[in-house]
């Protein structure tokens, strides 16, 4: 063989034992390369392979996922009931005794046998006697108990003796309460000129006014005045402002109405409708003042309020407030 064929020969073999060994570590590399994606296919433990990121691909690159938060520990155990409270024997027997009555009624009333009907009676005459010996010993503890007797507490007593001297204390805390009140309150007196009614009414009012100190604050519904208020002032919105803060309905209204009024709070207490006496005054004004301090929780004594009224204003800026109060 020419040396140049040799020459030749050798080469082509050796680029050929080159291009093989290429291959192999080509495909050694491949094979390195696509080892993890193989056996995450495949999975461990004869596992259903996760799916990969080929898979999962429309969840994008930065895509992220929360890894499931273990079991929470089991609840702890719920509280131990509180230990029943002792079963009060007279409290059950009554519950007993009046669902016996009740039985008994209901039984008679749906079949009046005379089974039934005798069942009753007896279940009815002992309640009868157990009400009596309620009653007498009720008397009988009262009288070592003066804290609920009900004289002390304010109750007209029946004895004609014990009236009279109920009705002068009484009278004489109301007056107390009337003169501080009139140096605080004011009253209000819508009238009408053509009222025979507040024609009546207004001696007695006027009277009321210079026993006690009151500011009476005449207001005329047709513009006219009477004799004792010869100058009120007209109606200029004030009845439908009153009405509306007393929720009086529309259409009710009637003369003579005589309202106490309170100007530094604005407090409006209805007296009342028609002519009243001066004690019918003095009582309901008294019982009006007692129940607001009673809603308001004020401890009050029969009569009196519970805090002691400021001391009289004068008269000129009094009744420039009074005025106002709308």
């Amino acid at each position: 063989m020419p040396l140049a064929d040799a020459f030749t020969e050798t080469m082509m073999t050796t680029t050929r034992l080159q291009l093989s060994f290429a291959r192999h570590a080509l495909v050694c590399v491949a094979l390195a390369l696509m080892a993890p994606f193989v056996f995450a296919q495949q999975g461990v433990d004869g596992q259903e392979p996760a799916p990969g990121f080929f898979k999962s691909s429309r969840d994008g690159w930065f895509w992220y996922k929360n890894t499931p938060a273990p079991e929470e520990a089991a609840s702890a155990p719920a509280p131990a009931a509180p230990p029943a409270q002792p079963v009060d024997p007279d409290l059950a027997g009554a519950k007993k005794f009046q669902q016996a009555v009740q039985d008994s009624l209901d039984a008679a009333v749906y079949n009046p046998s005379e089974k039934n009907v005798q069942r009753f009676l007896e279940i009815w005459a002992v309640s009868r006697r157990k009400a009596s010996d309620f009653e007498e010993l009720s008397r009988a503890a009262a009288v070592r108990m003066p804290w609920v007797d009900e004289t002390s507490q304010g109750v007209r007593p029946a004895n004609p003796a014990a009236q009279r001297v109920f009705d002068q204390v009484t009278s004489e805390r109301n007056d107390v309460l009337m003169h501080k009140l009139a140096s605080t309150h004011g009253l209000y007196f819508f009238f009408r000129q053509d009222c025979a009614y507040c024609h009546a009414f207004s001696p007695m009012l006027k009277q009321f006014e210079q026993k006690y100190g009151f500011t009476i604050f005449p207001i005329s519904l047709d513009g006219g005045g009477i004799p004792l208020f010869p100058h009120p002032m007209r109606d200029n919105g004030m009845v439908a402002s009153v009405m509306a803060k007393l929720k009086i309905p529309e259409g009710q209204f009637q003369t003579p109405f005589t309202v106490l009024a309170e100007p530094s709070t604005g407090t409006l207490l209805p007296v009342g409708f028609g002519p009243m006496t001066s004690d019918d005054m003095v009582d309901r004004i008294a019982m009006l003042v007692r129940l607001q301090n009673q809603i308001a929780g004020h401890d009050t004594s029969y009569d009196l309020p519970a805090s002691p009224i400021p001391e009289r204003q004068p008269s000129v800026a009094f009744k420039n407030n009074f005025g106002s109060l709308q």
